[in-house]
């Protein structure tokens, strides 16, 4: 009997040596493993932080230009289409981030007709103040105390679904617009689907 307990032990000997092996291997597994996922999750946060930053520098150096326009129209008594597009259009070259610039005066009720005959007679026959319909074309803007219509736009190619806009005619828009007008603050709204795109293209304004 004692003769068939040896190889039984060795067996024994065998099983526990291969499972502490393959224990090991698993623990070496594990370490390697959660060090390789700190090491994807540092990398991560610096590409990221990278990232951010830069995308905030861009948007740092776009606002120059909405203070220079803003500093354009405090120093001059007059502004008109081709004062603002010889002005702003160098812009794009130098901050391909920037899709449009735009002016969009404050339009009360009695003016619309003058505003819209004048953009009509200044090369844009079809102008008129335009608002998103349920089905999400345009068409004209309702009747209303006060509209915020794009008036000045550049470039005006790529855009044109914009000219006319009445951003009154959106919560999202007129809120920040009515915000940065009483605090005099440049304000951005959150992230939206721009008049101009066709597409599941996401953008923002800031007035």
């Amino acid at each position: 009997m004692s003769g068939r307990l040896y190889p039984q032990r060795r067996y024994a000997v065998v099983l526990l040596t291969l499972v502490f092996g393959i224990s090991l291997s698993l623990v070496a597994f594990t370490v390697v493993l959660g060090s390789e996922k700190h090491r994807i999750e540092d990398d991560f946060k610096h590409d990221a932080t990278a990232q951010t930053s830069a995308v905030e520098e861009d948007i740092r150096a776009q606002m120059d230009v909405l203070h220079n326009i803003a500093s354009l129209y405090q120093l001059s008594d007059f502004v008109g289409r081709d004062q603002f597009h010889a002005f702003v259009g160098h812009a794009f070259d130098e901050k391909p981030g920037i899709q449009a610039l735009e002016w969009i005066p404050s339009v009360p009720a009695a003016e619309r007709g003058v505003y819209e005959s004048a953009s009509r007679r200044q090369g844009y026959p079809q102008f008129q103040f335009m608002e998103q319909t349920p089905d999400g074309s345009l068409g004209p803007a309702g009747l209303r105390d006060e509209y915020f219509p794009v008036y000045f736009l550049d470039p005006y190619e790529g855009n044109e679904a914009a000219m006319g806009y009445d951003l009154a005619s959106n919560p999202i828009r007129l809120e920040a617009l009515n915000l940065a007008r009483d605090t005099r603050r440049p304000v951005a709204t959150g992230r939206i689907t721009l008049v101009q795109e066709d597409e599941d293209l996401f953008g923002f304004l800031v007035f």
